[in-house]
This record gives structure tokens, sequence and C-alpha cells, in this order.
């Protein structure tokens, strides 16, 4: 779900890991990999997310669910595209003030 980016890109780029994080992997091995918040700008959109910073044998760039989510958009799968969330809000919330 994360975004997985090389590990020389994220130091070229002045992003450092703020700690290790262990992995699962879809074959059941486990992998520990540096870990980070940084900005990422996806058509046009900004937000902060997650990175992991991939090895050379394992960094295929991968934009995850969650940095999509954090800039705003989503997949549509239908129409294999990205496209902005539609945003909701659901009950319960009252608010802070009236304006």
């Amino acid at each position: 779900p994360y975004a997985v980016l090389p590990s020389a890109l994220l130091a070229d780029l002045g992003v450092k890991p703020h700690r290790t994080a262990a992995f699962k992997l879809a074959d059941g091995s486990r992998i520990e990999r540096g870990f980070a918040q940084t900005w990422f700008k996806i058509n046009g959109r900004r937000g902060i997310a997650p990175v992991v910073f991939g090895n050379d044998d394992d960094a295929v760039p991968t934009l995850g669910h969650v940095t999509l989510a954090c800039v705003g958009l989503e997949i549509d799968e239908a129409n294999g595209r990205i496209v902005p969330i539609k945003a909701r809000l659901y009950g319960g919330l009252e608010p802070l003030e009236t304006v």
C-alpha cells in the first residue's frame, strides 16, 4: 500500500529514513527497509505520504493506494485511470463553531 522508491533516488532528493520498518512479503519472508514521510506531487496535487526505501534488488518504483489517498486521488479500476477522490463525510460530526 505504500510508495516504494529507490534509496539512491530518495537520497538525491534529500529524503532520509526516519526509522526502519519490517515488512512481510507475499512469499511469507520478512525484510526491513528505511521508512519516512515525504512530499509527493501527483497530477498537480500535493500531500505528505509514507515512503519505503527500496534496495537495488527490490526497488521497482511503486505508488500505493496510501500515497494516492494522501494527495486526494484514487484508482478508477473500471476505466484504468487515477481520479480525484469523491469526498465523503459521514454522520456524527458537530461543527466547531457557527459561521
